[in-house]
């Protein structure tokens, strides 16, 4: 069977390896030997290509979602949250393990079953495309159907980081979202889309942005450049009419840079935020523990801007 190994690439089902001459017992024994892994029922694929593909998640789960098609007579596509994890997309919440695939053969059954959701829908061929080997859903159609499953705050998370990827614009999302055919949660995605902000740069700011709306808090103006004390300085976001900067936390902004001094990003930020303090604006921060308590962060940011506006109020007298 090493010949055989040597030749395919990717999973392969008991009744391929019987193409190519080997039984049951064949099959079994490369397996107690460690040269293949079974993937699912009747689907192996070879140690070597399993290891090659499990340190990026993407190509694992590419890897996982090619054996399940494999079980199937009727084609099937990666959908949904399976898509997007081939995509390599960030979500608020990590998604299901389970793989999501989806077939347009309108006569065939959903079910939902040993690890896997098979999901109906009318599906185009301009819907479809290829990554790591597997067919799957284009990034647009995969937002949309996932922006019609998630929270409001997790279809902005997902679909800006498809935005910041370069994978997807949000014009390209408004047109595939007018697709005739569809018709779940379409009031949602649309919500979703008219509130996309390409200039994102993280989950985190994209799930603070999409949270203020619910919590009465109202939206800033994102990615603002402000000169204060003579340095030219980036802020998250800007309420400019109470002069108040917003800063999401991410671990990311106090990573040393390469030969940096670890401390010398949290100096560095320190720093900027003085020089904000210093010019008389207020400076309020918070990170994924507020986020994810949305009265916490409700408290916070109104605080600020209180504050913020009886500073400006203190300064017209």
């Amino acid at each position: 069977m090493g010949d055989f190994l040597d030749d395919w690439r990717g999973p392969f089902t008991l009744e391929q390896a019987r193409a190519e001459g080997f039984d049951l017992s064949d099959v079994r024994r490369m397996a107690r030997a460690g040269y293949i892994r079974r993937l699912r029922a009747a689907v192996y694929v070879s140690t070597a290509d399993l290891a090659a593909a499990s340190s990026d998640p993407a190509l694992l789960h590419a890897l996982h979602v090619r054996g399940l098609q494999t079980s199937f007579k009727t084609p099937v596509v990666a959908a949904a949250a399976s898509a997007a994890q081939i995509y390599g997309l960030e979500f608020l919440d990590p998604p299901h393990q389970e793989l999501v695939v989806m077939t347009g053969d309108l006569t065939v059954s959903g079910t939902h079953r040993d690890g896997y959701r098979l999901r109906v829908a009318q599906l185009p061929d301009h819907h479809v495309t290829e990554l790591h080997g597997v067919r799957l859903t284009t990034p647009a159609r995969t937002i949309v159907d996932l922006c019609a499953e998630l929270s409001f705050v997790g279809g902005v998370v997902v679909a800006e980081s498809a935005v910041r990827k370069g994978l997807v614009t949000v014009g390209e999302l408004g047109e595939t979202a007018e697709w005739p055919a569809f018709r779940r949660g379409i009031v949602k995605v649309r919500r979703v889309i008219d509130f996309l902000d390409p200039a994102s740069e993280s989950p985190l700011e994209s799930a603070s942005r999409a949270t203020f709306p619910e919590i009465g808090i109202r939206v800033p103006k994102t990615q603002v450049w402000l000169v204060v004390g003579g340095v030219r300085i980036r802020v998250d976001f800007f309420w400019d009419d109470v002069l108040v900067v917003g800063e999401a936390d991410g671990f990311g902004k106090y990573q040393a840079a390469p030969g940096e001094d670890p401390l010398a990003a949290i100096r560095r930020e320190k720093s900027r935020e003085q020089l904000v303090l210093e010019d008389g604006l207020e400076v309020v921060r918070w990170g994924w523990r507020e986020v994810r308590n949305p009265a916490l962060l409700q408290r916070r940011l109104a605080a600020a801007l209180a504050r913020g506006a009886e500073r400006q109020r203190g300064r017209g007298a």
